[in-house]
């Protein structure tokens, strides 16, 4: 077996040293960026329908919601057994943005709603909505699936 030397030995010590110094020195590695530009996100459905959503700041987070009470998108639904159609109107109070950007947003009106969207940092957004209800006459209806697209300080062109 053999021995070294108290010279390599402490060099080697040396070296162990300089290497955690300057590791701590290192600038830290950038955060990543968890907040949505806030602002007004203008866009349409798949449908033609106009549409206007607002992402702002709530509680700890942020939320994605209608700019007011008088703002809110419409989702068409055909019956096909009636002949009929049928439109549920589509308002989010303000539904917490994940880090991830998604926003789940199901609602029970008159007809239940699910809505699910995703806000990008680059200042878009994009959503897949459905809606069915049942009318008083036992006709079903269905918007099938419905895409939107928006992006912060769009246009419903």
């Amino acid at each position: 077996m053999r021995q070294r030397s108290m010279p390599t030995r402490a060099a080697a010590i040396l070296a162990c040293v300089a290497a955690l110094a300057a590791f701590a020195v290192a600038p830290a590695a950038a955060k990543p960026k968890t907040e949505f530009r806030p602002g007004l996100y203008v866009g349409r459905t798949s449908q033609g329908e106009p549409v206007k959503l607002r992402v702002k700041a709530c509680g700890k987070g942020q939320c994605l919601a209608s700019p007011n009470e008088n703002t809110f998108f419409d989702v068409s639904m055909s019956c096909p057994s009636s002949g009929e159609t049928s439109k549920e109107l589509v308002f989010l109070s303000g539904e917490s943005i994940s880090a991830a950007g998604k926003v789940n947003a199901p609602e029970d009106g008159f007809a239940k709603v699910t809505a699910k969207f995703q806000v990008d940092h680059n200042g878009s957004l994009t959503g897949k909505i459905s809606a069915g209800r049942t009318l008083e006459n036992g006709a079903r209806c269905a918007s099938g699936p419905v895409s939107l697209t928006a992006k912060i300080g769009g246009t419903t062109k």
